[in-house]
């Protein structure tokens, strides 16, 4: 059920005027003819704009300081302390919380006027990654919503200036500017190693040579793999001898010149045999001889201790580590190689904008060092992780690169396509206030009554703000007057534990 709160404004719409439907005026210490305090913002009651908010609207403007001038505590540092009772005070910059630049640098506080019309449709905007308080979230605690705000009659709102604006709607181009750095395709970049150690006799590919996958990059000797060869021609005579004293045994044993016993320790032997020859071909494996090379090596009779790092795919080689005549092991990477066709683009996205990044988004990248070059790609990965260090995440963008322009280690920014003309509800800055945990605007829904709407907000459209969530074409909201209201909710809500202050 919703909650109402009575506009104070209300209660001095009479002839006598006052400061609260039950306290009463007073004077300083009792003496008569002193002047009339308002004993719940103890400054004087005849200019208590908190109380008598009809002064707003009669005193207009302050020209100097762009606010209201019932209501300008630089021209009246009385109001001060009713600021601080009301608890709209930011101690931090000495000035109204509600209106302080500082804390919130989109604010320009409520003014008194005529409201500013929709800009143009496909003005193209950018995101601050400051994240002020009008890019942030409402919060899912806060129970503002259920409040109204009342007025006694319509003739309140009139007289304390309220204007109104319908929402309209507009197409916006949003996007998200971060930095970028260049990176291999992990799945097609690798870093290539000899599986056995040994002295590098051989280098048949330079740096920046393209390769085709099987080509011989180095060639090692190594001592280790002609071992391994030798095992598996003894491995292999083991198995021909086994083999020929088992059919030997069943012979025999079929003209009854030798036992079952004989004929299965001949099994036995054999059986083992092939066991040690299995073995000494899953040791060539490991130490990188393709099973193709290792079938070939019996009947080829090779024992030579030649080991070859080979190309697993297409591409260029990127690093080039070895050396003729110098020893390596399995430890030393030799080459790096890479296919370049295609380029990843990594991106740092601000921990409050990531949720506004989507896989399949467009992106631009300016490429760093140049000045007309951009690619063109869309999102491919977020990572589901917030790095420590920087609180960003990281975005992926696969970009093509035929030409080779791009290249690894490469910085440049990048323009995430947030919104592509989508047609979004806007708002006018001056409907919108911080309610001290959520961005809210007021909807009209009587002359009298007024109910408080959280907002997402999206684009700065200049005098407006595009709004993602919180309200829908044809609403119509409070612009002048906004703050009064929302200076009302503020005093319901302080101490109902539904929003903290920020």
């Amino acid at each position: 059920m919703k909650r109402s709160v009575v506009l104070a404004l209300a209660l001095v719409m009479g002839a006598a005027g006052g400061c609260g439907k039950d306290a009463a005026s007073v004077s300083p210490a009792g003496k008569p003819g002193a002047v009339a305090m308002c004993p719940t913002h103890r400054i004087a009651d005849a200019e208590d704009p908190f109380c008598h908010k009809e002064l707003v609207a009669k005193l207009g403007e302050c020209k100097e300081h762009g606010v209201p001038e019932a209501l300008c505590w630089t021209c009246r540092p009385s109001l001060i302390t009713g600021y601080k009772l009301s608890g709209d005070w930011c101690g931090e910059h000495g000035l109204p919380e509600s209106l302080c630049v500082l804390c919130d640098p989109t604010r320009t506080g409520p003014r008194i006027g005529k409201a500013a019309a929709l800009p143009e449709d496909g003005v193209s905007v950018t995101i601050d990654p400051a994240q002020p308080r009008s890019q942030r979230a409402p919060s899912a605690t806060c129970t503002t919503e259920k409040l109204r705000v009342q007025l006694a009659s319509p003739e309140i709102a009139k007289s304390a200036g309220f204007r109104y604006e319908k929402v309209g709607v507009r197409k916006v181009v949003e996007t998200l500017s971060v930095n970028a750095e260049f990176a291999f395709v992990q799945s097609t970049y690798a870093r290539l190693a000899t599986r056995v150690g040994g002295m590098v006799s051989e280098v048949r590919k330079d740096l920046g040579d393209a390769v085709l996958p099987g080509d011989v990059l180095a060639v090692v000797e190594a001592p280790e793999l002609g071992a391994a060869k030798a095992e598996i021609f003894q491995a292999q005579e083991l198995v021909d001898l086994w083999t020929r004293n088992q059919e030997r045994e069943r012979g025999l044993l079929d003209r009854g010149l030798s036992t079952q016993r004989d004929v299965i320790s001949a099994e036995t032997s054999h059986a083992e045999a092939r066991v040690a020859l299995t073995a000494a071909k899953q040791r060539l494996r490991n130490l990188g001889v393709s099973p193709q090379d290792i079938e070939k090596v019996i009947p080829s009779k090779d024992a030579s201790s030649l080991a070859f790092v080979r190309a697993p795919f297409a591409g260029f080689v990127v690093e080039r580590e070895a050396v003729i005549g110098e020893v390596v092991d399995s430890a030393r990477t030799l080459f790096a190689i890479a296919d370049t066709s295609t380029i990843w683009a990594m991106l740092d996205v601000p921990e409050a904008d990531a949720s506004r990044v989507r896989v399949g988004q467009s992106a631009i990248i300016q490429v760093g060092g140049t000045k007309d070059e951009r690619v063109a790609g869309k999102v491919s990965w977020l990572s589901p992780r917030v790095e420590p260090g920087s609180r960003t995440v990281r975005v992926r963008v696969e970009l093509p690169n035929p030409t080779g322009l791009l290249r690894a280690g490469m910085f440049g920014t990048a323009e995430i396509r947030i919104h592509e003309g989508d047609s979004l509800p806007a708002v006018p800055k001056s409907a919108v206030q911080w309610e001290g945990c959520c961005n809210v605007v007021f909807l009209r829904q009587t002359d009298q009554v007024f109910l408080p709407r959280k907002v997402k907000l999206g684009a700065d459209l200049g005098e407006f703000y595009a709004v993602e969530t919180g309200v829908s074409e044809g609403d119509v909201v409070v612009t002048d007057g906004s703050f009064l209201l929302r200076t009302e909710i503020r005093k319901e809500s302080i101490g109902a534990g539904c929003c903290a202050e920020d």
